[in-house]
C-alpha cells in the first residue's frame, strides 16, 4: 500500500478505534462507583483512607492505579505518537526525505504503547472479576 493511503487507514481507524476506547474509560468511570454503591462497598466511596486496610482496597487501588496508566499510555498515543506517526507516513508519500530510524522508533512506540494498554486492559478485567467474588 502506498505510504499515503497508509496514512490515511492508519488516522481513519485510529480514530474510530479512539472514540470506542475513550467512552470505555467512560463506562469504567461510572460503573465503578455505581457498582460499589450496588454491592455495599459505599462506605469506601467516602473514605479513601479505609481501602488501604483491606485486600479488597488493595485490589481496587490496583485497578485503578492499572485504569490510569492506560489513560496516560492512551492519551500519550492518541494525541502525541499517533499523529506523528501519521504525518511522519504522509511526508514519506509526498516523497520527501523520510527519517527510516525515526518513523520505524514512532512505530515501535505506537505498538509498544497498543500491546501494553492491552496487557492492562486484561489485567483491569481480571481484577474486576477478582473484587466482584
Amino acid at each position: 500500500m502506498p505510504p499515503r493511503e497508509r496514512a490515511a487507514l492508519l488516522h481513519g481507524v485510529g480514530l474510530r478505534f479512539s472514540a470506542v476506547s475513550w467512552a470505555c474509560f467512560g463506562v469504567l468511570l461510572i460503573t465503578g462507583p455505581w457498582l460499589l454503591f450496588i454491592r455495599g462497598r459505599r462506605p469506601l466511596l467516602g473514605q479513601p483512607a479505609a481501602l488501604a486496610g483491606t485486600a479488597f482496597g488493595h485490589m481496587l487501588l490496583a485497578k485503578l492505579g492499572m485504569i490510569l496508566v492506560m489513560a496516560l499510555l492512551s492519551l500519550l498515543h492518541d494525541f502525541r505518537w499517533g499523529p506523528q506517526l501519521v504525518a511522519a507516513l504522509r511526508r514519506e508519500g509526498d516523497h520527501d526525505p523520510a527519517d527510516p530510524a525515526g518513523l520505524a522508533a514512532l512505530r515501535k512506540r505506537a505498538a509498544l504503547t497498543a500491546r501494553a494498554n492491552l496487557a492492562l486492559g486484561v489485567l483491569v478485567v481480571a481484577l474486576g472479576v477478582m473484587l466482584a467474588m
